[in-house]
């Protein structure tokens, strides 16, 4: 701001905001183009909204220099966040004894995903991502982003930038190639061994997992995310009703019917884990019960319970007994698909 005295007409600058310790950037500065980096806007948004305050704006150049910086910042939090979730978790496996061949050993979380919103025809991003999360702390411990196309090399190849494409080949590989980069940097960046994967039902990650990760790959143990089985179920249960319409209707396999079979078995899933982790019962018993409560769930929700658990008892949602369906044996067809599933 500038500022001119009245009596010697003499001009002075006055700083309105201080500046960061270490830099040239105005504190205001920097926290406009953060703010505007967290809500997904960009130099246009923030200048227009500038302007509208009666605030002068910020150039294009500037944006991106404090953009860049910035971007730096969040890098060294994310890699110091992960870096001490990994120690959590190393803690955590030797407290409660999991080791494989004298290396920490622990449960992991995956999945990755690449956008794939089309009309009428077949499309995959040009970019995708994957993360890996520490079962018991529910903390990243690795991210990874792959992108095919970078607008800069499309528009001059030559120009000095900073490049982001680091993929060439299909997007659906993307998900499996970031998961295997964070177990084959498990051991030397965090200590540990990722020896069990819980995730979706891709197996060609886990197969990619045991041939390349050395020594300790071909020991890791796959197991189903319950969320995933939840989904294929009522996948599977779509397709029953699309391929038998004498099923659809009231006091059939209804839309209703079906989001209760699929609520019964999200139910069952979590009322037996809760018991397992409160030490109710040890892990085979808890296997059992929630084996027999899958099965049974299909004759609770058609009203016959008389094989009910006390849990299922307990539901809230009781009907009466209503199996008119022409097919008789649907609820072994649909005990079927929760094996399927």
């Amino acid at each position: 701001m500038l500022a001119q005295c009245q009596g010697c007409q003499k001009k002075f600058t006055v700083e309105t905001s201080p500046k960061l310790p270490g830099t040239k950037r105005y504190d205001v500065n920097v926290r406009a183009v953060w703010g505007s980096m967290v809500t997904g806007n960009g130099p246009s948004h923030l200048n227009e909204f500038l302007a509208t305050v009666n605030s002068p704006g910020i150039s294009q150049p500037t944006f991106t220099a404090i953009e860049t910086e910035i971007g730096k910042w969040w890098h060294a939090a994310l890699e110091k966040e992960m870096l001490a979730a990994g120690v959590e978790e190393r803690e955590l496996a030797i407290e409660r004894k999991d080791f494989h061949q004298e290396i920490p050993a622990i449960s992991v979380i995956a999945d990755g995903g690449w956008s794939k919103r089309t009309h009428k025809h077949s499309y995959n991003a040009a970019g995708g991502v994957a993360i890996i999360i520490g079962k018991e702390t529910k903390r990243l411990l690795h991210i990874g982003i792959r992108n095919k196309y970078c607008y800069i090399c499309s528009v001059d190849k030559n120009n000095p930038h900073t490049c982001f494409k680091n993929w060439n080949q299909d997007s659906q590989s993307m998900e499996g190639d970031i998961i295997l980069e964070g177990f084959l940097e498990a051991e030397t960046k965090h200590g540990l061994r990722y020896m069990r994967l819980i995730g979706d039902g891709d197996s060609s990650v886990y197969a990619r997992i045991r041939e390349e990760v050395p020594v300790w790959g071909r020991y890791a143990i796959k197991e189903e995310c319950a969320n995933h089985v939840c989904k294929c179920y009522r996948s599977n249960l779509e397709k029953l009703v699309s391929d038998n319409p004498l099923y659809k209707g009231k006091h059939h396999l209804s839309k209703a019917t079906r989001v209760r079979l699929v609520s019964a078995l999200r139910c069952a899933i979590r009322v037996r884990s809760k018991e397992y982790q409160d030490k109710k019962y040890d892990r085979s018993t808890a296997v059992k019960k929630l084996t027999h409560d899958i099965k049974n769930s299909v004759h609770h929700i058609f009203g016959l319970h008389s094989n009910c658990s006390v849990a299922q008892n307990l539901s809230a949602y009781k009907l009466p007994l209503y199996l008119k369906i022409p097919v008789t044996h649907l609820p072994y067809q649909i005990k079927s698909l929760q094996q399927v599933s």
